[in-house]
């Protein structure tokens, strides 16, 4: 059988948690390579636990620390990747795929103007709580800039 350890071939896991209350079963993911949940996020190793369908992250440059994301409220089955980077999260039993956003950051790559960086799900462009012809203005003021 198969063992993992020294000899195996394999080497030591960079993170574990207890199962339990926090979950029974990992599933991998991916190191976000997008633009649109922002600079905060380049590099992260996004993962979940099949049980719980919390999604975390791996930060390498800081000792492979953990950090709770979010709850995504169904059991993640799989990671999945766009071209350019966007991650993506499956859920087996609804038969759909999610991308993951950022909500709270309409303008992710901060340059004000908006762009294939910034998430195309929220169309207030001007930040002001109303889909309204002001947002129109908005995009084409960008635009003509």
């Amino acid at each position: 059988g198969l063992s993992c350890g020294a000899t195996s071939g394999f080497t030591d896991p960079i993170h574990q948690y207890t199962h339990g209350a926090n979950g029974c079963s990992i599933t991998g993911g991916y190191a976000y390579r997008g633009c649109e949940l922002g600079d905060d996020y380049t590099g992260l190793y996004f993962f979940s636990d099949y049980c719980s369908g919390l999604i975390w992250t791996l930060d390498a440059s800081n000792g492979f620390a953990h950090t709770l994301q979010f709850d995504s409220n169904f059991n993640v089955s799989s990671f999945g990747e766009t071209e350019s980077g966007e991650l993506l999260v499956a859920n087996l039993f609804a038969g759909t795929v999610y991308k993951i956003v950022n909500p709270s950051n309409p303008d992710s790559n901060g340059d004000g103007i908006p762009d294939s960086c910034d998430s195309a799900c929220l169309p207030d462009l001007n930040e002001d709580g109303n889909l309204d012809f002001f947002d129109i203005s908005a995009f084409l003021n960008a635009f003509n800039a």
